[in-house]
């Protein structure tokens, strides 16, 4: 994820991911330690701001008890659903054509889109090669961007932070209608939360999620050079959607989430549910 280099592109180590810049709330304030934002530590709650019943740093304010889950959660929609919903709307499929023919293109220049609550789409603002800059926010539902050649076709590290902070942006009722998607030439992919409000990792402030998604990277790297290894290919080379779909699960396990982000494959109306099997092996069921 080294802004401006050619990690993953032909002949150099596949570690571009197609980086996306966001905007997110920072912590402020007595309630920005930083002790308290850091994944795996402090619970894991869904605003470690949330002291004493006070409002966290994301808005989030509790009943006295510390206890803000809503009292008649909606049951949830099924993701394939919701993602063959989302595709069949005709701006959002206009849209995903165009992203599937740039996709393709030998360039470095990402393209994509924001969904917004309202259904209105903004185009995402390209940054430099392999980043696009979207500003999160309240009335933020979903995003959509690009994989150009030569980098991983499938959702990245800063992706999922990217993600989470959309999902953070839904009422807690329906934090499942938060999504993102990547389209490349292996494919497109979308993710939706399936977890609740307690497994969002905690948030962090800017310094913060920059060295985690580091380390992730890192993780993520040595991760993708394991399984081109084992589909006996060398670097430089495209892992197989199998592949992916591994390296994607591993992070997810990496982060906290196995089990919490749903995996869904869409190809030309035809829609997949991923999930591993007994022995861990990704498997498409079509839904």
């Amino acid at each position: 994820m080294s802004k401006g280099g050619n990690c993953g592109y032909t002949g150099e180590e596949p570690c571009d991911t197609g980086e996306v810049i966001i905007h997110v709330p920072r912590p402020n304030g007595p309630k920005g330690d930083p002790n308290l934002y850091l994944p795996g530590q402090g619970g894991g709650g869904s605003d470690p701001g949330v002291i004493g019943g006070d409002c966290g740093v994301y808005g989030n304010c509790g009943d006295g008890g510390g206890n803000n889950a809503p009292s008649n959660p909606e049951p949830p929609e099924d993701p394939c659903k919701k993602t063959k919903d989302r595709v069949n709307k005709p701006q959002v499929k206009d849209s995903l054509t165009s992203l599937k023919n740039h996709a393709h293109t030998n360039t470095k220049e990402e393209r994509g889109f924001q969904e917004l609550k309202s259904g209105t789409l903004q185009p995402g603002t390209v940054t430099e090669d392999n980043q696009m800059f979207f500003g999160i926010g309240s009335n933020s539902l979903g995003t959509v961007h690009t994989h150009q050649p030569g980098t991983i076709g499938i959702l990245a590290p800063q992706d999922i932070m990217t993600f989470l902070d959309i999902v953070r942006e839904q009422d807690p009722n329906s934090l499942g209608n938060a999504y993102s998607g990547t389209v490349s030439s292996s494919g497109t992919y979308f993710i939706n939360f399936t977890g609740t409000a307690s497994d969002l990792p905690p948030a962090m402030t800017e310094a913060q999620e920059a060295a985690y998604v580091d380390n992730l990277v890192k993780l993520y790297r040595k991760d993708y050079r394991m399984l081109l290894k084992q589909e006996g290919k060398a670097s430089g080379q495209i892992l197989s959607n199998t592949g992916l779909e591994k390296l994607f699960f591993n992070l997810l396990d990496n982060i906290g989430l196995g089990g919490k982000i749903s995996l869904i494959k869409e190809n030309n109306g035809n829609t997949s549910t991923i999930q591993k099997d007994s022995s861990g092996n990704p498997v498409p069921n079509p839904c």
